[in-house]
């Protein structure tokens, strides 16, 4: 790319993640004007089931709980079979992790995290249309994808779910992968590299058994 092109990816990326960001932290606005409720105990309230799923993993994981396969005391009832998955979730560990570092809990920590990581598929999403000529479509598709009514609706503050990803992953193995066609030899294998690792992560984070990498 050349600068002009350069600076104008840079716009359109800073452009759709701060409208990204301020329609969903305007959540965060409105929840601090009740505090009452919509937290407890200082933590906030997760707004959908599959939050309490994730972050059992990462607290299990962050007190030493989390035991690959070995039986999971609170999930095994009625039959006394269920046991913690072989890998912990992607999204179970970065929140465990995330939470020691900034000393903050796995609730609140979902407040911030979700919209943050919602936000990044822009990133590929724009790259890959400037670099085939397209900024119309790069503005356009990144403004629409982050205001999408139903993409909002499960990358909210609080929804601690694997979707606020799901984007990002397939969009940047799509770019590498485009890349390693039109760049020479020696960068052709680096940017094919890159494609299989973030398949490889993309797995991590998502573990659906849809989901068959080679």
């Amino acid at each position: 790319m050349n600068r002009k092109k350069v600076l104008i990816s840079i716009s359109i990326i800073v452009i759709a993640i701060a409208l990204g960001l301020a329609y969903r932290f305007y959540s965060l606005y409105v929840w601090n004007q009740n505090p009452s409720k919509y937290y407890y105990k200082g933590n906030a309230l997760y707004t959908e089931y599959d939050a309490f799923y994730y972050s059992y993993y990462a607290k299990a994981f962050n007190e030493g709980l989390y035991k690959p396969l070995k039986q999971d005391p609170l999930r095994f009832y009625p039959d006394k079979i269920a046991t913690f998955p072989p890998v912990i979730f992607m999204i179970s560990f970065l929140s465990a992790e995330l939470s020691k570092l900034l000393h903050m809990s796995i609730e609140n920590l979902s407040v911030y995290m979700v919209p943050i990581l919602a936000v990044l598929f822009v990133i590929p999403l724009v790259l890959y249309l400037m670099d085939l000529g397209y900024p119309f479509a790069a503005f356009s598709s990144s403004v629409t994808g982050v205001l999408s009514l139903i993409y909002i609706a499960r990358t909210l503050i609080a929804k601690l779910r694997p979707d606020c990803m799901n984007l990002f992953f397939p969009l940047a193995i799509a770019y590498f992968l485009y890349l390693s066609q039109f760049r020479k030899a020696k960068k052709s294998y680096i940017y094919a590299f890159l494609a299989g690792i973030f398949a490889q992560l993309y797995y991590w984070w998502y573990m659906h058994e849809g989901i068959i990498l080679a």
